[in-house]
């Protein structure tokens, strides 16, 4: 019974070391993001995270001011490339945001585009 023990000590203390490794990479990712976000924050009018499918995660106050969106208008969940200008803007983003074969080729990047406002 005494190996049975230290088995079982063995394994829950290698799944609570995993749970705290969990927890810290998480959290470091969190302040991680949260200091880009500032950093952008200063030097961009607006700055907005996109999930999966290219569209806001949130409502982003700045833009909407930006674009002149009534009090009323979300743009949580609206397609990013919905605040795009049609034509040579929307290409290029359409360009630069295309998917990539692996994650290793993503590269941080900046483009210039007009918006549409609402007017």
């Amino acid at each position: 019974t005494l190996v049975l023990r230290a088995g079982i000590l063995a394994k829950a203390s290698a799944f609570m070391e995993d749970g705290v490794r969990r927890e810290v990479t998480t959290k470091s990712d969190a302040c991680q993001r949260s200091a880009v976000s500032g950093l952008l924050g200063l030097m961009c009018d607006a700055v907005v995270d996109l999930g999966q499918d290219l569209s806001l995660k949130d409502h982003v106050d700045k833009l909407a001011g930006l674009l002149m969106h009534g009090a009323g208008q979300s743009t949580k969940g609206r397609p990013f490339s919905a605040f795009l200008g049609r034509g040579e803007d929307l290409q290029r983003f359409e360009e630069r945001i295309k998917p990539v074969s692996a994650p290793d080729e993503l590269v941080p990047g900046m483009l210039s585009a007009g918006l549409r406002d609402a007017l």
